[in-house]
Parts: C-alpha cells; structure tokens; sequence
C-alpha cells in the first residue's frame, strides 16, 4: 500500500486554503490602511509641534521645507500651508484638519 494523498483530500487542502485566504486578505488590506492614516496623522501632528516651537524658540516662522516631518506628511498627501504665525492642516483626517494659530507662546485651534 502506497503512503499518498488522495485527489480529494488534495482538492479539500486547497479549497481550505482558499477560503482562509478569502477571509485573510480584506483584513491586511485595512490594516494597511489604518497604519498609513495613522502615520499620516504622526507626522502631521510632529510638524505642526515642531513648527510651534520653531515660533515659540525662534521668535519667527521655519522654512517648511526644512522640517522633515512635514516633508513626509505633504509626500502622504496632507496639505500644509504655513503662514506668518499659523498653520492649516487639511486632507489629513480625524481631529487634525483646521486651523493652528499661535502667537507668542498660546496655541489655538
């Protein structure tokens, strides 16, 4: 007696597999999105701080370009327009889209 698998136990394996991967897949998918929002938002959250404190130790406005934090967060698709003494945030999601003015040492949404 041969020690193999049968066609339908083989059939079976692979029907098996097949829906396990059905089920799998959608979920990676969206966790790959949560995890790209959520760093989107990190470092939205990371470049309006450090803008901030660039105005609060500095006394004047940053080159936008020079803190890498925002550059990843407008390569992800944020929209970051810094003015004189406040910075909009848009396309970002959740709590974060609006308007940060600050001047002197108080910050406002």
């Amino acid at each position: 007696m041969k020690n193999a698998f049968t066609m339908i136990e083989l059939i079976f394996v692979i029907v098996i597999i097949g829906i396990l991967a059905s089920v799998a897949i959608p979920k990676l998918t969206a966790t790959r999105d949560d995890a790209f929002q959520s760093t989107l938002m990190a470092n939205t959250r990371i470049c309006v701080n450090d803008l901030i404190m660039g105005y609060k130790g500095l006394g004047n406005t940053l080159n936008i370009e020079s803190v890498p934090a925002c550059v990843k967060a407008r390569e992800n698709g944020a929209s970051i327009v810094y003015t004189q003494d406040s910075v909009r945030v848009s396309n970002v999601g959740g709590n974060m889209d609006g308007d940060y003015v600050f001047k002197g040492t108080r910050v406002s949404l």
